[in-house]
């Protein structure tokens, strides 16, 4: 027994005395280019001939265009969390198999690399760009990849294999998609994330032969920046036409009819002249119903522009954009709804990483014709509003903190705090939103609180479940509540269904809306609804503009048709 302890003893000594001289033990860097780039990246001499304890040390790497062919050597970097080797001629990435720590990482551009199977176990990654890498054979490593906020697999050609498909389907709460020029045919894959409301930042779709493309039309108004075509000009023109039948109040037999119909051209134009450089423009042409007459209007028109390191991008001009909790109830956080009656400038940037954590900031400056002094010789500063996003994702959660401020408002600030969490087809988000008097601390009358949860079950097309309440202060004796709930069902004999209610406490008045939908042929849809209002006359829901005269309940029959060219 005690030879055996001394034995451990001598071991444990042993190890304590050999691991020092490991740390300082010389690392083979093979390749000179890799090498030069850790030496300045560490801010060391030349000639340094590098040890565990140096690449231990490295945090971030950006080695560009520097003609690096091999990575031996990295596997030392363990604290490693942001790697940029866009344009090289990496032939193998083995040796980033086990940094587990890395949340960012851009292999753009290395045209020799074909197997990313060492990906696998990075489970971090929040950002990777595997752009233009056309001898890629498969993303099947990426399944598992359940914290990416954004990815690129532009001209990466493996989207026609199921398998490969089966991995977009996989992934949850990617933010931007870029899967242009991949070999994509279906949407399939989309469906369930675009249900979950991923994608919402970026969808780049173009360049691919989408043969149901029409099914993505339910979804285009929640991505702010969604491209689907190859075409630098594209049309769409958009029908339907139906009739309302509905009755005042539930205790009236009387049946009022009246028909209802729309027509609306949208005109687009996107060039991307330099990979850098985005120019867009939309023109709407929309049927006044009253005056059997076109009204038309310039909806966006911006100029975009990427800088080199791809972490920040400018906009300015006419353009849509929005920061949102609710989809059911009124959404008082969004402090940007405003932009799209008027003109924007606005800044997106990744900041660099805490403690491991990608961070994003979004700063606005807009103003629309109302904001503007007509009588003022020169615009001011103060004529402007200014807002500002900062959004960070640990793990599963992601944090949110925005504001605005416009000088000229009885309430110059407004804030908004929000924390969510999603897992398997759960999402959870809570959200404070605060407006500031100009001399008084915030107090009751001066804020919202919102509350949602949604569950979308693995299978596509399946059940959706989402709930939200929010308070609104602003309604005197505390009477400002307010729930909502939608449910979509599983396609039943081709129909589509859904079930949505809405219920204000203040005048216990809501709102019950049954939809039944289904594709006729490609871009031609039936919509079927039943639109119920309960509460008084004068009730919050009553004023439903969907049944239009304050109709207690009405029945709506209609065609939806929507072509691109």
């Amino acid at each position: 027994m005690k030879k055996t302890l001394l034995f451990a003893a001598v071991l444990s000594l042993g190890a304590a005395l050999i691991a020092p001289a490991l740390e300082h033990t010389p690392v083979a860097v093979p390749d000179a280019r890799l090498r030069a780039a850790i030496i300045a990246e560490l801010e060391l001499p030349e000639t340094t001939e590098l040890t565990r304890e140096q690449l231990a040390e490295l945090t971030s790497l950006r080695a560009r265009s520097a003609g690096i062919r091999d990575l031996t050597g990295m596997e030392h970097a363990v604290n490693l969390a942001e790697l940029d080797l866009r344009d090289n001629d990496i032939r193998s990435i083995e040796p980033l198999r086990d940094l587990a720590g890395l949340v960012w990482l851009s292999l753009r551009e290395n045209p020799r690399l074909r197997d990313i199977g060492p990906l696998a176990g990075l489970t971090a990654l929040e950002y990777l760009n595997l752009n233009r890498n056309y001898r890629i054979a498969s993303i099947e490593p990426l399944a598992g990849m359940q914290q990416l906020d954004t990815l690129i697999l532009r001209s990466v050609p493996v989207l026609h294999r199921t398998a490969d498909q089966d991995v977009l389907r996989s992934l949850r709460g990617i933010s931007r998609l870029n899967i242009r020029d991949t070999g994509l045919d279906t949407v399939e894959p989309l469906l369930p994330g675009l249900e979950r409301g991923d994608y919402r930042e970026q969808l780049d779709l173009l360049e691919n032969p989408l043969q149901d493309r029409h099914k993505l039309t339910p979804y285009r108004a929640h991505i702010e920046d969604f491209q689907q075509y190859t075409p630098v000009f594209t049309a769409r023109l958009r029908t339907n036409a139906g009739m309302i039948f509905g009755r005042d109040e539930w205790y009236s037999f009387a049946v009022h009819r009246e028909p209802i119909y729309d027509l609306d051209l949208r005109l687009r134009l996107d060039v991307e002249p330099r990979s850098y450089l985005r120019i867009f423009g939309a023109l709407d042409i929309e049927l006044d119903t009253d005056e059997l007459d076109f009204d038309w209007e310039i909806d966006e028109l911006f100029l975009q522009y990427t800088f080199p390191d791809d972490t920040t991008r400018i906009r300015a001009g006419r353009q849509k954009m929005a920061w949102e909790t609710a989809r059911l109830l009124n959404n008082p956080a969004d402090f940007v709804a405003a932009v799209e009656d008027g003109y924007a400038l606005r800044l997106d940037a990744r900041l660099p990483a805490l403690l491991d954590v990608s961070q994003h900031a979004t700063a606005v400056v807009y103003a629309t014709e109302d904001y503007l002094w007509s009588d003022a010789d020169r615009i001011e500063l103060r004529d402007f509003a200014y807002a500002l996003r900062y959004r960070v994702q640990p793990g599963p959660f992601d944090l949110r903190l925005s504001a605005r401020y416009r000088q000229e408002q009885y309430r110059p600030l407004r804030t908004a705090a929000s924390l969510g969490f999603r897992h398997d087809g759960i999402e959870l988000r809570g959200e404070a939103t605060t407006w500031w008097d100009r001399d008084e601390a915030p107090r009751e009358g001066d804020g919202f609180l919102t509350a949602q949860a949604s569950w979308t079950a693995q299978q596509p097309d399946s059940w959706r479940i989402l709930t939200e309440y929010q308070y609104d202060s602003t309604i005197l004796d505390g009477k400002g509540h307010y729930t909502a709930a939608e449910f979509r069902f599983p396609p039943l004999f081709g129909f589509q269904s859904q079930l949505r209610h809405r219920h204000a406490f203040q005048d216990h008045s809501g709102e019950i809306i049954p939809e039944l939908r289904r594709t006729l042929i490609p871009g031609v849809q039936a919509v079927f609804q039943l639109p119920m209002v309960y509460g008084d006359q004068y009730g919050y829901y009553r004023r439903n503009p969907e049944l239009g005269d304050g109709r207690a309940m009405a029945a709506i029959l209609s065609l939806e048709a929507e072509f691109e060219f």
